[in-house]
């Protein structure tokens, strides 16, 4: 499942086909309703820091969750 994280302020990258996106600011408080069954994929608009904080929660909270590369081009 990709998990797009971002900041209301960010402009928002074109959306994937199935995403779930989340403001980054609201993970903490709805962390326990994401299923612990599901392996989350993390990417965000511009800051590759809020994507690995992300993961990072996501880890800690018992999901398993990876941080998507960055587009090189």
């Amino acid at each position: 499942q990709i998990l797009n994280l971002y900041q209301p302020d960010e402009l928002q990258p074109e959306a994937i086909e199935g995403e779930l996106a989340i403001p980054f600011m609201a993970l903490r408080n709805h962390i326990h309703e994401l299923s612990t069954e599901i392996v989350y994929a993390v990417r965000g608009p511009a800051s590759p820091k809020i994507n690995l904080l992300g993961a990072y929660l996501l880890n800690e909270a018992g999901h398993t969750a990876y941080v998507l590369a960055a587009d090189p081009a």
